[in-house]
């Protein structure tokens, strides 16, 4: 129950009485000497801070006040300095309690008074604490004794997992209004059929494909206090990152399925449209960009995020708009670049089975190191239909590249320019840092971008056995 590390916005709110207050928290924190005591929440996969208290009561209390209501969902009592927090629910609008706790332990004798169902999760917590034990005991015994022993310690572990099965399912039939329910089900374990026929791997594969289908079956997805606590958010990453290959389709039918799910819980659609597209502006692998785009193109330009901000707004789109061109299987924009004497060089009229473009500049250090190994690839790449496109970056004077290229000896390279800034490469290609590659196909359509100098060699060698492969 206790964490020491989290990630803090701290939205100070008033603590003056008043008679008009909706929420009035009092804690008591025995073998505790600090002068202030935190309030914080759960929300996403982050924890926040909302409210402070640093003046006791005549009997010793912290007290926290609003003049609002709390959103539902679990709060966090977080004690001074270390950052430690003992949980509790908010879920109806009686919000108006008290707590007793010890700064040692506060999960171990936390008492509340007038919260029935804060009463009820520390009692849950603790009856799951002692079936780990019990559960524990076991799992030692079977360990160190016989098969037949082992058997027998099998039995009594199913024992104890009905136990606590039927624990939970009498606390949800009973209290079924209760956050502390909405949390129970939805962690409750899928029944997966037994009965599925065929080899061994197929039965896998119906087992996985069933799983991932039913992935929320035992989760109220509309259910909007679940946004406040920890669970929402693990589950639907372990549905989008562990259920679905991280390639773009694939995220993109799993995002999907989860902002769908999600229509008409607006706290929680509003927070994980927000986290898709920032995890997917900056992911780290190849071609995650295409679900940016889909966000953007499906959810942000058709109003379905009344919140942004015009501007925000515009940038968002501005990026997707970018970005569209240059996804993994369009053909690359066309380039008209210039060798050093000033002769046209088209990027389209290359004739290679993968063209490596490359763009840099003389006064990035890392391309300083990286170019040498980058000719060094094209010779060793050459005989195998592989041409490397090696645009110098620099605008003006382009004197500079010559000079690199001179310095470095960069040979193998089809070595151009744009000095006069026509085409505008940068803004074509999303070329914000240098070194930057593309690798096209024959056609000159992307197959692989964003990836280092050094990863040349092992991922072009790939790709042009694949080529080999697929024509017998």
């Amino acid at each position: 129950m206790l964490k020491s590390c989290f990630y803090i916005l701290l939205v100070f709110c008033s603590i003056s009485a008043s008679a008009a207050d909706a929420y009035e928290i009092k804690v008591k924190m025995s073998n505790y000497k600090e002068e202030i005591l935190y309030l914080g929440y759960h929300y996403g996969d982050k924890q926040y801070l909302r409210d402070s208290a640093t003046v006791k009561d005549k009997d010793g209390f912290f007290v926290f006040k609003g003049d609002s209501l709390l959103d539902k969902g679990i709060y966090l009592i977080v004690l001074a300095p270390d950052k430690k927090y003992f949980q509790f629910i908010i879920d109806d609008n009686t919000q108006k309690f008290v707590i007793e706790a010890d700064a040692v332990q506060p999960d171990k004798d936390i008492k509340f008074r007038t919260s029935a169902q804060n009463t009820l999760f520390y009692d849950y917590m603790h009856y799951l604490t002692d079936a780990k034990k019990r559960a524990d005991v076991v799992k030692a015994e079977i360990d160190s004794t016989s098969e037949t022993s082992k058997t027998a310690g099998e039995e009594r572990l199913k024992v104890i997992n009905n136990e606590v099965k039927e624990y939970q399912n009498n606390l949800v039939k009973k209290h079924p209004e209760y956050l502390l329910s909405s949390i129970i089900q939805s962690n409750f374990e899928l029944e997966i059929p037994t009965d599925f026929t065929g080899t061994e791997d197929e039965i896998a594969y119906k087992r996985f494909y069933y799983q991932r289908d039913h992935f929320f079956d035992k989760m109220n997805m509309k259910d909007g206090r679940l946004i406040r606590t920890p669970v929402m958010f693990q589950k639907v990453d372990a549905y989008v990152n562990k259920f679905h290959a991280i390639v773009p389709d694939s995220s993109i039918i799993a995002v999907e399925k989860v902002l769908t799910m999600l229509k008409g819980n607006e706290d929680a659609f509003k927070f994980f449209l927000a986290h898709f597209l920032n995890t997917y502006s900056k992911s780290k692998y190849v071609g995650m960009d295409a679900v940016y785009v889909y966000l953007v193109d499906n959810y942000y330009s058709k109003g379905f995020a009344p919140w942004v901000e015009e501007e925000s707004m515009g940038k968002i789109v501005k990026t997707a708009n970018t970005l569209r061109p240059i996804l993994l299987g369009k053909k690359a924009p066309e380039l008209l670049m210039q060798d050093r004497e000033g002769k046209n060089i088209s990027l389209h009229g290359l004739e290679a089975k993968i063209t490596v473009m490359i763009f840099w500049a003389p006064d990035c250090g890392h391309c300083q190191k990286s170019m040498p190994d980058v000719d060094k690839f094209a010779a060793d790449f050459k005989e195998r239909g592989v041409k490397v496109f090696s645009v110098c970056g620099k605008l003006g004077d382009t004197a500079e590249c010559w000079k690199m290229v001179d310095d470095k000896g960069l040979q193998n390279l089809i070595n151009v320019t744009d000095g006069k800034y026509r085409t505008r490469f940068k803004e074509l290609y999303d070329v914000q840092v240098t070194p930057k590659i593309y690798l096209l196909d024959a056609d000159k359509k992307i197959i692989s971008k964003n990836i280092g100098s050094e990863q040349l060699p092992e991922i072009v060698d790939r790709f042009l056995k694949e080529m080999e492969t697929s024509k017998m």
